[in-house]
């Protein structure tokens, strides 16, 4: 073979994909959750070893890599979190990503957006409802590949790679002529040295964030077909009847409805129920309105003369038509962070991934993940059942704390409160570490907490903190919730 049918056999196009890297239009508000960019996809097969961006914000982003094939979405490799500079980032990935041909750039948000972005003309719908735009994007917390809406973007962000070299065929061995042997001589033959196997490394698996204050919506899913969207502060004065849940079906399956269900946390006389024969195709999405009927989003409504979802907060349910609760979507003061507020604990660290809230609420029961979660915070700074229970060992020993040796429950409620805000965890089980609460509650019929207080007081670390565990109790069957404590 001579030299220029080898270089035939080597690309010298570059791996590349992506868009034009400038500041647009605007970034992101929505929070964690999923985008894919198909404007520009991979031009080649190859590695893809560095990516670049153009942020308008410092909040942290990662590429994922996207295949589309026969119609389904899959994520063929994410990069490391980044927390980008305001203008343009180059990003190196330290293991390479394999990609083929057509696969398209992603972008995660755990937290709000970065990357600009411009809608193609200024008449193109922030949200067209369906996945035929050119950016898909996925709800908050969705995963990621639930794509449940789109529109016709643009963003500042491109990948680069290389292109391996394919090598010329090896040579045909040529025949070997016939030779008599020697005679046999007897001598001591050396073995050649064997080949070591090149290990191929495993590529590193990048842990799920955590759920996060900034959340807009803290959303739920146990099925393929979710609540998506709650627009619940309507421009119609008065009765609001342009309020609207989306419900959508990220799945590969169309969906049957008959029956479904959806209420409202905070006015249960409101349900909407779907009506027989109603599917839900994949990939689409119905709206119901509060008061008005759009047939282009399925024509379902409510019909109540009053608004249905209260603006300073609330939690949307979808059951299907056995009773299970499939989805939920709680924004405003129902959110975790909502919920934070109102106990006055906002700098309480919650840990808890979304999948492992999906997987708990899967479980079924008739309390949700934001109702458990407020009753668990509720339950440690108000119930002194337990003689070790955080609020009894305060009022047992309250001069420990800086109080007086009268005080009153409301006193140590608030040191409690001070506590939790200063450096404390409320982690949700099961961990890696332990599946149980110590008096053998399981998960499949409980919501289970707990709580993890630490000081620099080495006087209350020793008597309120070491070798203690501390848990809230909240049953899935809506039992009495409870919360106790044991020593080591």
């Amino acid at each position: 073979m001579n030299n220029s049918e080898i270089s035939s056999l080597q690309s010298t196009e570059a791996l590349t994909g992506g868009n034009e890297l400038k500041k647009r239009e605007i970034s992101d508000s929505r929070t964690n959750f999923y985008i894919v960019d198909t404007n520009n996809p991979i031009n080649i097969n190859g590695d893809v070893n560095a990516w670049e961006i153009w942020a308008d914000t410092t909040a942290s982003v990662q590429l994922i890599i996207y295949r589309r094939e026969a119609g389904s979405w899959s994520v063929v490799g994410k990069s490391d979190l980044k927390t980008p500079v305001v203008g343009l980032n180059q990003f190196a990935i330290s293991t390479p990503i394999t990609v083929k041909k057509g696969d398209n750039i992603g972008i995660y948000y755990p937290g709000a957006g970065s990357v600009s972005f411009n809608r193609k003309t200024a008449q193109d719908a922030w949200d067209l409802g369906n996945l035929t735009g050119t950016a898909l994007f996925t709800a908050s917390g969705a995963n990621a590949t639930a794509f449940s809406g789109s529109s016709n973007r643009i963003y500042s962000i491109l990948v680069k790679g290389v292109v391996p070299v394919i090598q010329p065929p090896a040579p045909q061995p040529q025949p070997v002529p016939e030779v008599t042997p020697a005679p046999e001589t007897t001598s001591e033959v050396t073995p050649a040295p064997q080949p070591v196997p090149e290990v191929t490394p495993a590529p590193e698996t990048t842990p799920e964030p955590l759920v996060s204050d900034s959340e807009e919506f803290t959303i739920t899913a146990t099925k393929d077909v979710t609540i998506s969207k709650l627009v619940h502060k309507g421009q119609v004065k008065r009765t609001q009847a342009d309020e609207y849940i989306e419900i959508s079906n990220p799945g590969n399956s169309p969906a049957n409805l008959s029956g479904w269900k959806i209420t409202s946390a905070g006015s249960l006389k409101q349900v909407f129920t779907f009506p027989q024969g109603t599917i839900l195709e994949a990939g689409k999405s119905f709206r119901v309105y509060t008061n008005e009927v759009h047939p282009e989003t399925g024509g379902f409504s409510f019909g109540s003369g009053t608004a249905i979802w209260n603006d300073a907060g609330d939690e949307a349910k979808l059951f299907d038509a056995a009773g299970n609760n499939v989805s939920t979507l709680a924004y405003g003061k129902n959110t975790i962070a909502g919920i934070k507020q109102q106990f006055q604990v906002p700098q309480l660290q919650f840990v808890a991934t979304h999948s492992a809230i999906n997987k708990q609420m899967s479980l079924t029961g008739k309390v949700t993940f934001t109702e458990a979660l407020s009753l668990a915070i509720k339950s440690f700074l108000e119930d002194d059942t337990h003689p070790e229970s955080p609020l009894a060992m305060i009022l047992k020993q309250p001069s420990l704390f800086g109080l007086p040796a009268d005080a009153t429950k409301a006193m140590a409620t608030e040191k409690l409160r001070s506590l939790m805000n200063a450096d404390a965890k409320l982690i949700l089980y099961p961990t890696s570490d332990r599946p149980t609460a110590d008096f053998g509650e399981t998960v499949p019929e409980n919501w289970i907490f707990e709580l993890q207080i630490r000081t620099n007081d080495r006087t209350v670390y020793e008597y309120f903190l070491e070798s203690t565990m501390r848990w809230a109790i909240i049953p899935r069957s809506g039992a009495k919730v409870y919360n106790y404590a044991v020593s080591f």
